[in-house]
């Protein structure tokens, strides 16, 4: 009886790790999947009209049997045919008439889509940050929905709105570009810009505070993409020169500053090797403050305020 209870007690921890590392590769081998054959299929019936959710979902998902194929299909269907606007609808049957929505109407939208294919998903409330200005430091209200879905026993954060494109507030106008980086989403990677308002929709053992959330910089996707990773604290609000240590996943071959605002033209940054990191140096002048962007082989990684420190 005494080795029973010693080979049950040894195998317990090795039973749950193994789950762990089986679940763990799972959702590795559905975020690295080739899903060209599902957007085939998808942008197939792109202008073909529906008289209701569940004459859409079963029509576009007929005879796809693997979850992830039939809500990549429900995914990619929404990015292509519904618009993002702020002001959109939140009720499916409007959505589906009128084709504009809000973050939470294409989430709404996107659920009831999942529950006509049998799929499990349910929409997520909480902050999301993708402007300097407005977002760092300052989120005194959620502001954005998202999804979480179950895909073969496992749990995904999947945002429908950023993945469909992105929303020009200057000039009130959507421009659609297709972002599979917010399909199924690494939860790490999701959450260094979605914070979400009940902590465990985060699918991360410990959630960042909300206070060090908002304190950091806008991580754009091409952060994500680049494999970027920064030493840690970041503040999204700079006073003094900035000094960015950094590894990547990816060579990076070029770095630039560029203030967000009509006219500005990108300040190429040297890079320098040190210890094994990139680094990157800029020293601001007296007349250069506000928002600006680091851009990495030409794509938008992080974003930061410059607060103007001439009146103190």
């Amino acid at each position: 009886m005494k080795k029973l209870i010693f080979f049950i007690f040894l195998s317990i921890p090795f039973n749950i790790n193994a789950q762990e590392e089986n679940q763990e590769s799972s959702e590795l081998i559905l975020r690295s999947l080739d899903y060209s054959k599902y957007d085939i299929l998808a942008l197939a019936y792109k202008d073909k009209k529906f008289s209701n959710t569940a004459d859409l979902a079963e029509t576009i998902t007929e005879d796809i049997d693997e979850d992830y194929g039939r809500y990549r299909i429900l995914f990619r269907w929404v990015a292509q045919n519904i618009v993002f606007s702020p002001k959109g609808e939140q009720k499916p049957e409007k959505i589906l008439k009128e084709g504009v929505a809000d973050a939470a109407g294409i989430a709404n939208f996107l659920v009831e889509l999942c529950d006509e294919a049998g799929i499990w998903a349910e929409t997520i409330e909480g902050f999301a940050k993708w402007q300097p200005a407005a977002h760092i430091n300052y989120l005194p209200v959620p502001n954005h929905t998202w999804i979480k879905v179950k895909l073969e026993d496992s749990l995904y954060l999947s945002d429908p709105t950023w993945a469909s494109g992105s929303y020009d507030y200057t000039l009130k106008r959507y421009i659609r570009k297709f972002n599979p980086t917010y399909f199924i989403s690494d939860p790490v990677d999701f959450g260094l810009a979605h914070s979400p308002v009940d902590k465990r929709n985060a699918l991360v053992p410990k959630m960042p505070s909300f206070s060090k959330f908002i304190k950091t910089p806008i991580f754009y996707n091409g952060y994500i993409n680049l494999k970027i990773s920064t030493e840690l604290p970041l503040k999204g609000q700079i006073t003094k020169p900035m000094i960015l240590k950094f590894s990547s996943g990816k060579e990076i071959n070029s770095c630039s500053l560029v203030f967000i605002r009509k006219g500005a033209e990108p300040i190429d940054l040297p890079l320098k090797i040190v210890d094994g990191k990139y680094e990157v140096k800029y020293t601001f002048g007296d007349t250069e403050f506000g928002e600006f962007k680091i851009q990495m082989n030409k794509r938008d990684v992080l974003g930061y305020i410059k607060l103007d420190t001439s009146k103190k």
